[in-house]
């Protein structure tokens, strides 16, 4: 392992903004890196060698990572996960999901913490690919991205726990997305905390008059509530308001008070 990784990877590094004491944490697996909408491929060469080349290596070397306080609610609505982020937040507080771009105005930046599993961003279908192009193993220490998954699993992990086990302000309500890494997410979130009889949910609802059904699985204890959802896109995501609108009933009826 190299120099200052381990003090890097055993912080906040990864995470999106937001304030650790918030009562709602956000965990996603890690920061994708695909193409933004009109990006050529040589813009996105560009932008992928500035981040593994240049910030990446600068931000490792750094140590520790602190991150910014605040969640940027207006700048996450550029993207599609950040206003189904907003949908569902209002959905929660019991506003109209539908009024999400006006609600935000309203949220403050330091009640949803914004983290992923995983410290350093990848295009998923092409990763072990992106690892060995910009000699990631050289950075890290690990020969390939499932030897670094595998540390972040046992080491990285295990900070997640202690964080939210010591915190004076732990989260109240653990909202993972990606329901085919349960095992990682319960690992980083719930590991001891919760019972390990993890509870499923069935969502049933309607678009356009077809029925549809949603797996959710959660935990709870009299302090947190634990939820992993499917993906917000996609066919098989969390992709309409009834289905954020099931979800948000879900969390208000099992939320800790």
């Amino acid at each position: 392992m190299k120099e200052n990784f381990e003090e890097w990877a055993l912080s906040f590094s990864g995470c999106e903004g937001g304030h650790d004491s918030a009562d709602i944490w956000l965990a996603g697996i890690e920061w994708g890196f695909n193409k933004k909408h009109g990006e050529s491929d040589q813009e996105y060469e560009n932008r992928q060698s500035d981040y593994y080349l240049r910030e990446l290596p600068a931000e490792i070397a750094a140590g520790k990572f602190v991150p910014r306080n605040s969640y940027d609610w207006q700048g996450s609505l550029k993207y599609t996960y950040g206003r189904s982020v907003a949908k569902l937040i209002s959905a929660i507080k019991g506003l109209d999901s539908h009024d999400y771009v006006k609600n935000t105005k309203s949220f403050a930046p330091n009640e949803l913490f914004k983290v992923n599993l995983y410290p350093i961003a990848f295009r998923e279908s092409a990763s072990e690919h992106t690892w060995q192009k910009f000699n990631l193993h050289t950075l890290t220490g690990f020969e390939t991205k499932e030897l670094y998954k595998f540390w972040c699993f046992h080491r990285r992990f295990e900070f997640f726990r202690e964080q939210i086990t010591k915190s004076t302000k732990a989260p109240k309500l653990i909202i993972c997305t990606g329901v085919t890494h349960l095992n990682e997410f319960y690992t980083a979130f719930a590991g001891n905390k919760f019972s390990p009889d993890l509870r499923t949910h069935r969502l049933k609802y309607e678009v356009n008059g077809k029925p549809e059904e949603r797996l959710i699985y959660y935990a709870h204890s009299e302090r947190q509530l634990f939820v992993v959802l499917p993906f917000f896109s996609g066919s098989s995501g969390l992709n309409s308001f009834a289905s954020i609108e099931g979800v948000a009933e879900l969390i208000r009826s099992n939320l800790p008070q």
